[in-house]
C-alpha cells in the first residue's frame, strides 16, 4: 500500500480527523499569539524592550493590580491600578535609561522638599524605588469609572474657551506653580514642573461640561531627570526613536514647542530652572485665550488675548528666562485693577445688589483688615507701617487683605503662602489661610490652620471661628 492510500486512510478515520483538527487548532493559536505580541509590543513597547525591569517593578507593587493595559508615554510605562483600598490611580514606571544615581537623589530631595506641605491642584503621589527603579503613583486624575480624566488637550478639541472660563483654569494653573516656586531643595534648589504642557492638566467636569477642577500630573518627573535627559527624550521624539505610543507621539509632537526656548536648545539646557515654567504657562494662556494652538511669538494674534493680560504674558514669552516675571504674584500687578477685577464678591453677585449700595444692611462678616493683627488701622501701626513700609511679611499681608476685599481668593493665598514662608508661626497669617482654605471649601485644610493658629495665639484663632459663624 503506498504512501497516499495509508494517509487517505488516516485521513478518513475519526483518530485522524481529531489530529488534523488538533494540527490546525495550534496553527490558529500560533497566529494569534504572534498577533498579540506584535499588538503588545506596539502598545507597550516599553515593558517589550526592558522586559526585566518591569518584571521587577511588578514584584515592587504586588499590593497593587492593573485595570488598564500598559501605555508607553513620554516618561515611562504609565497603567491604571486598583490600590488595595479599591481606589484607582496612575502608576509610572520610568524607563531604565533614564534612570541614574543623580536621578534618585534629586527625586528623594523632591519629596523631602515636598514633605509636610500643601500643592493645590497637583495631583498627589506616592513614591517608592530600587537601585535602578523608580516607581511613581498618582491619584486625582481617575474617575470613578476608573478611567483617567480628559485632559486639557482632549476637552480643546470640541470647543471654545470663554475668557472666564480660560481665567479660572489660568488662575488655578499660577496659584499651584506660585505654590510650587515657594519650595526650595536643601540644597537651595527651586522646585519647578518642568513639563507643563496641555496634555498633562487633567480637568473634571459636571453634566453640563463645565470644569469643576483641574489636576496637573507629573510634577517632579522633569526636575528629577533634569534638562540634559528630557531634551534627549524631546529629541528622540522629533527624530521618531522615542519609545511611545504613536497617539502620544502625534500629541506630543502637536505641542512640545510650548516649553521654554531654553529646553529645546541643547546649547542652553544650563539656563533650564523654574523660569521655564513661565514660557509654558503663556503658550497655554495664548491657547485658552485665542483658541488656537501656539505656534510662535511672532505669529500670535494679540488682539484676541484680553488687553489686562497681555503685559503678564508678553513678558512670560520672553526667549531670555532673565526677562520674564520673577514670580506668578506680579500677575496681580496686571489684574489688581478694579476696574479689570476677576473675580467680584460673590454675596453681592448672589444679592444682586451693589457693593456701595446704602439700602443694603451692612454685612456683619469679620473681613480679613479686621482678622489680621499687622492689617489695623491704628496710629501705632501706621507708625509701625512707615518704619516697616520695606517689610515683605507687611508686604504680602496688605495684598492679601486687597485680594481678599474682592473676593480673590487664589492671590489671596499666593501672599499668604509669601507670608507663612517668612514667618510660618504667625498668628495671623495662618488665620488668613484658614479663611481663604475655607471659601475656597477646602474644608480640612481650614480647620488645621485653624488649630496651627489656635496653638500660637488662641484669641486670634477665635477670628476664624467668627469669620465662619456668619458664613452658615
Amino acid at each position: 500500500m503506498n504512501v497516499w492510500i495509508r494517509l487517505q486512510l488516516i485521513y478518513d478515520s475519526l483518530i485522524g480527523q481529531v489530529l488534523i483538527g488538533f494540527l490546525a487548532l495550534i496553527f490558529v493559536l500560533a497566529i494569534v499569539y504572534v498577533i498579540l505580541r506584535f499588538r503588545q509590543r506596539s502598545q507597550d513597547a516599553l515593558a517589550y524592550r526592558y522586559e526585566q525591569h518591569y518584571s521587577k517593578a511588578n514584584e515592587l507593587i504586588a499590593a497593587m493590580s492593573y485595570v488598564g493595559r500598559h501605555k508607553a508615554d513620554f516618561f515611562g510605562r504609565q497603567t491604571i491600578v486598583q490600590l488595595e483600598d479599591e481606589q484607582h490611580a496612575v502608576c509610572v514606571i520610568p524607563s531604565p535609561d533614564l534612570i541614574d544615581a543623580n536621578t534618585l537623589e534629586r527625586f528623594r530631595l523632591y519629596l523631602r522638599t515636598l514633605k509636610h506641605q500643601h500643592l493645590p491642584v497637583f495631583a498627589p503621589y506616592v513614591f517608592t524605588h530600587d537601585d535602578d527603579l523608580i516607581i511613581l503613583v498618582e491619584a486625582g486624575i481617575i474617575q470613578s469609572d476608573g478611567k483617567l480624566l480628559p485632559t486639557l488637550s482632549e476637552y480643546m478639541l470640541d470647543r471654545e474657551f470663554g475668557e472666564a472660563e480660560a481665567e479660572l483654569i489660568l488662575l488655578e494653573v499660577a496659584r499651584a506653580l506660585a505654590a510650587l516656586h515657594e519650595l526650595h531643595t536643601e540644597t537651595g534648589e527651586q522646585l519647578y514642573h518642568g513639563f507643563l504642557l496641555p496634555n498633562q492638566i487633567h480637568i473634571s467636569v459636571d453634566d453640563t461640561k463645565r470644569i469643576q477642577s483641574i489636576h496637573i500630573a507629573n510634577h517632579g518627573l522633569s526636575f528629577a531627570f533634569g534638562a540634559d535627559v528630557l531634551h534627549k527624550q524631546i529629541e528622540g521624539l522629533s527624530q521618531h526613536t522615542l519609545q511611545v505610543e504613536s497617539q502620544v507621539a502625534r500629541e506630543l509632537e502637536k505641542t512640545v514647542h510650548y516649553l521654554a526656548p531654553e529646553q529645546l536648545d541643547a546649547e542652553r539646557l544650563k539656563e533650564v530652572s523654574a523660569m521655564a515654567d513661565f514660557y509654558a504657562f503663556g503658550t497655554l494662556a495664548t491657547h485658552l485665550f485665542t483658541n488656537q494652538p501656539f505656534k510662535t511669538v511672532e505669529s500670535l494674534e494679540w488682539d484676541k488675548v484680553p488687553t489686562k493680560w497681555q503685559s503678564f504674558l508678553k513678558s512670560c514669552l520672553e526667549a531670555d528666562s532673565l526677562n520674564r516675571p520673577e514670580d506668578f504674584l506680579s500677575i496681580q500687578d496686571h489684574l489688581y485693577d478694579p476696574d479689570l477685577a476677576l473675580t467680584h464678591n460673590p454675596v453681592n453677585e448672589e444679592e444682586g445688589g451693589d457693593a456701595d449700595s446704602s439700602d443694603e444692611p451692612e454685612s456683619e462678616t469679620v473681613s480679613l483688615g479686621d482678622l489680621v493683627g499687622v492689617l489695623q488701622r491704628s496710629e501705632a501701626f501706621q507708625e509701625q507701617e512707615k518704619l516697616e513700609k520695606d517689610n515683605p511679611l507687611i508686604k504680602h499681608m496688605s495684598s492679601a487683605a486687597k485680594c481678599i476685599a474682592q473676593g480673590k481668593w487664589a492671590f489671596a493665598r499666593m501672599h499668604l503662602n509669601k507670608a507663612a514662608a517668612i514667618d510660618p508661626e504667625h498668628a495671623e497669617v495662618n488665620v488668613g489661610l484658614a479663611i481663604v482654605s475655607y471659601e475656597e471649601k477646602e474644608f480640612d485644610e481650614a480647620e488645621r490652620y485653624y488649630e496651627k493658629s489656635k496653638q500660637i495665639n488662641k484669641s486670634i484663632a477665635k477670628r476664624f471661628r467668627e469669620h465662619i459663624a456668619f458664613r452658615v
